[in-house]
């Protein structure tokens, strides 16, 4: 199964709760998936952007996102996707929130 699913809401709103609730059953019928959650939180770089992003301006923390977001998208969500069902908790649009609303 080669799907990719993308949990999207606003900051709080239970994004990572409901992945764990679907992970479990994914476990419980032994469906082979990966778990990404996301730019700016699954590499080291992607952490150290995240954690100065409140020192940049807006338009410097989003380039370093959407360069955090390509290289995620190839390094690690399509080679998960040839393999299996890929979790994508945030994808683009709560993470530019996120950006947006801890910026500044």
């Amino acid at each position: 199964m080669n799907s990719f699913i993308v949990i999207e809401g606003i900051c709080c709103s239970g994004k990572t709760t409901f992945c764990d609730m679907l992970i479990n059953t994914l476990n419980e019928y032994r469906i082979a998936y990966s778990y990404n959650h996301g730019a700016f939180s699954s590499t080291n770089i992607g952490n150290e952007l995240k954690n100065n992003s409140n020192k940049m301006n807006w338009f410097i923390g989003n380039s370093f996102y959407i360069t955090d977001l390509l290289i995620n998208t190839k390094n690690v969500i399509k080679p998960s996707l040839e393999r299996n069902l890929v979790i994508q908790d945030r994808y683009t649009d709560s993470i530019t929130t996120f950006i947006s609303a801890y910026g500044k």
